[in-house]
């Protein structure tokens, strides 16, 4: 008889042999999980060596040994007695479920897929593989099979909250935001204590655009679990899109000092650029650059924002110029960060680089009264003073806020020079 014990497939055999032999198949069996790794490897290892064992039965002690020593963090040992256990039984699914978990902790995705497959060519009504082969779908993008995969495990046992949670996040990743909440309402009603269940039914809240659902399924996650650092860090989010910046950078403040996160980072500086606190703002615009070395994400702020405060134009040049080279590839962002240092080049009296900059963002971006404007002032200090006009009338008439936006620059242009308004 072959009976399950967590994550681990466990065979009790009928053995006719002394107290110690009888106890070794206990440990090597149904009684594995209460002792530990290096327990069941050496009652396995007894048994082998013992002898007088079917195939079987066999395929059972080396699949059960296999578990141990995946327990036990040697995942090279735990194939080499998966493998052997196959070799002894082809036809057993339990076997080919445990090694694909040991090859989906040893990060062989495809290898675990190919395993729960064959899993579940022998063993067909096996939810665990259906659960194990969503799980890895889902990391490997594969949302619509990680649905079906979920859903599969569902009609099986439709009492399993981390199935429907777990079917949630792939609806959430194919924008079936409605989809998503049902799900995530069932594994609620399933496990109403656990967190986790609410915190994901905020996210698919949030993007759904329900922006109080999700506060409050933040919220009622924290009332669970205070050091929620996520649903912290989203609250903290959403509560500064809504204005309120002190309650906001409190959550996120929080939210890292649990674990530092760049995403936190980011959101609480631009929570400190709605207080025009530059300085905090920048610091964690640069401590985000400094945990992730190799993103260009924070390269358009640190430069920006210096240039909001004035400060460390040395800095801010650096930091444009890198994401500008970054963003050769990506039209939006590069034009965006060349508007960045078309106005660094403005403030230094770099009048042509300024030009070149502005003209550059507008071949991407024709329609930016940001870019039109900062062309004009460019062309304005180059004496171009026709070529001025016609660029301040096209940003006016996209915008007519610009002509204040770049008074707070530092750049005011004489009304002399601009279309009536």
């Amino acid at each position: 008889m072959r009976i399950l014990a967590g994550a681990f497939a466990v065979g009790a055999m009928m053995i006719a042999s002394p107290v110690s032999a009888q106890t070794n198949a206990d440990m090597c069996g149904v009684a594995a999980e209460s002792y530990t790794p290096q327990q069941v490897i050496n009652a396995c290892s007894a048994l082998i060596e013992g002898g007088g064992y079917a195939n079987t039965d066999l395929a059972i002690i080396y699949s059960n040994r296999g578990n141990a020593f995946k327990r036990a963090g040697d995942l090279r040992s735990a194939l080499a007695d998966q493998d052997r256990a196959i070799q002894y039984n082809p036809t057993d699914g339990i076997t080919y479920y445990n090694r694909g978990n040991t090859r989906f902790d040893g990060g062989d995705r495809a290898g675990a897929i190919a395993d729960y497959d064959l899993a579940l060519r022998y063993e067909p009504s096996y939810r665990k593989a259906y659960y194990q082969r969503a799980l890895v779908n889902y990391e490997l993008g594969n949302y619509a099979q990680s649905i079906a995969d979920y859903t599969r495990a569902l009609d099986i046992d439709a009492t399993d909250a981390d199935t429907y949670t777990g079917r949630g996040n792939a609806y959430i990743m194919t924008e079936q935001y409605q989809s998503a909440i049902a799900d995530l309402d069932q594994a609620i009603r399933l496990q109403p204590n656990e967190a986790l269940h609410r915190y994901n039914r905020g996210v698919a809240n949030e993007r759904f655009g329900r922006r109080a659902e999700a506060l409050t399924d933040y919220t009622g996650a924290l009332s669970i679990d205070p050091r929620y650092a996520n649903a912290l860090g989203n609250r903290g989010n959403l509560r500064v899109g809504q204005g309120e910046h002190a309650a906001g950078i409190a959550d996120l403040t929080a939210a890292l000092a649990i674990r530092e996160g760049p995403i936190d980072l980011h959101n609480r500086g631009h929570a400190y650029v709605g207080l025009r606190d530059y300085a905090r703002a920048l610091a964690d615009f640069d401590r985000a650059a400094q945990i992730e070395p190799n993103s260009h994400d924070y390269d358009n702020d640190r430069c920006w924002y210096r240039l909001m405060a004035n400060t460390q134009l040395d800095v801010a040049r650096a930091a444009c110029d890198r994401g500008i080279l970054a963003y050769a590839n990506s039209p939006s962002d590069l034009a965006s960060i060349l508007d960045s240092r078309g106005l660094l080049n403005l403030k230094q009296g770099r009048f042509q680089d300024a030009w070149d900059d502005y003209n550059a963002a507008m071949r991407t971006s024709s329609n930016s009264a940001s870019y039109a404007y900062g062309r004009g002032v460019a062309a304005l200090r180059l004496g171009r003073t026709e070529d001025a006009r016609s660029d301040f009338a096209r940003a006016i008439a996209l915008n007519p806020d610009v002509v204040a936006n770049y008074e707070r620059y530092g750049f005011p242009i004489d009304p002399a020079l601009l279309p009536a308004r």
